[in-house]
Order: C-alpha cells, then structure tokens, then sequence
C-alpha cells in the first residue's frame, strides 16, 4: 500500500505495489517453509520463485483488468 500511495494511481502504482508485496510475501513465507522442512532458505526461495512469479503475474493482470 505504501509503495502504491508513493508511486501514485494507476497501473504502474498498482503493479510496483503488488511487486513489492510479492517480494515481500514470498521472502516471509520460505523462512517456515525451511525451517520446517530443515531445507536451506535460499534453496527453497530459489526453487519456489518461478510459481511465485507465475501467480503474481496472474493476480496483476486479475486486478488490472478489474480495477
């Protein structure tokens, strides 16, 4: 939301905010994900970012195409 307030209305507010929180999500999801499974973080950021990019994707053009 602060990302999208600072860059303005629009698509690209929209889009960088939705960016930053993917970015975000994803980095706070991994830690119990590879805590739990005794993983290392960076393998499961790594092995998780391909889908995680895939989904985000598809919620920004969900969104813009609502919005």
């Amino acid at each position: 939301m602060l990302v999208a307030l600072a860059i303005g209305p629009g698509v690209l507010g929209a889009s960088l905010g939705l960016a930053v929180f993917a970015i975000v999500n994803h980095l706070a999801v991994a830690l119990p994900v590879a805590v739990t499974s005794g993983v290392r973080y960076r393998k499961v950021l790594l092995a998780s970012g391909p889908i995680a990019a895939i989904h985000t994707a598809g919620n920004v053009s969900v969104g813009l195409l609502a919005g």
